[in-house]
């Protein structure tokens, strides 16, 4: 059994018209999961804790994400991760599918998966946005 996590919320995640981490890299992808597979489950997501984030990220740079997501408007957290009002939420909500889908990998739920989320989380660091990456 495959569990994939994926939500419509994570296009909601708005790095602007011209950026390549954009809702239409999803989209596509997610198109491939319109039919129904006995094999793959879809499991939905529940978002992170900011003390499940902190357990890998400074609080300084959680605060900061925080903050820096309240503006009206894209701001770039680096030169190649952009946040809006909403990126904030939906990282907790990529973050928190992420970690939900290896809790059911661990319980022998799901044998593997594959998260289909926005913003990806992959590149960031400690400390840092980094590579589209927030969490």
């Amino acid at each position: 059994m495959v569990g994939i996590i994926a939500d419509p919320i994570y296009m909601e995640h708005d790095t602007g018209s011209y950026h390549p981490e954009s809702p239409l890299r999803l989209q596509y992808i997610y198109s491939l999961f319109a039919n129904t597979d006995p094999d793959i489950v879809k499991i939905e997501p529940r978002p992170a804790s900011e003390e499940d984030i902190i357990l890998n990220h400074d609080s300084a740079y959680v605060a900061l994400v925080k903050a820096m997501c309240k503006s009206r408007h894209s701001v770039n957290l680096d030169p190649d991760t952009v946040c809006c009002q909403r990126s904030f939420e939906i990282a907790l909500l990529a973050a928190g599918g992420l970690i939900t889908l290896v809790e059911k990998a661990i319980k022998g739920e799901v044998d593997t998966g594959f998260a289909l989320v926005r913003p990806p989380g992959h590149h960031a660091t400690h400390s840092e946005a980094m590579g589209f990456c927030i969490f």
